[in-house]
């Protein structure tokens, strides 16, 4: 058994990355330089129903709206997935 929670399962990184401090923190540190700091953000629905009859929504692990209404998405990716790059572009 292991000592610590991993925090690449689904649940523990919704957990620590679902609370506002946390995540604004971390995508600061990875975004700030880029695009400004980002003072704060909410948390925003993360199931999208398809937008064509009988198709397929989308859901997210998070997504964020910052104070000037940018959209971040955030995936936990622990597979190599050939067509992720692409795939995010129709999000």
């Amino acid at each position: 058994m292991t000592k610590y929670i991993n925090l690449k399962t689904d649940w523990a990184f919704k957990k620590l990355m679902g609370q506002e401090p946390q995540m604004r923190s971390f995508l600061n540190s990875l975004l700030s330089e880029e695009y400004g700091e980002i003072k704060s953000l909410t948390f925003e629905n993360v199931e999208v129903p398809s937008d064509r009859n009988g198709g397929r929504g989308v859901i997210f692990d998070l997504l964020c709206t910052t104070e000037n209404n940018d959209k971040i998405l955030v995936e936990m990716q622990t597979y190599s997935q050939l067509f992720f790059k692409t795939r995010a572009n129709y999000y």
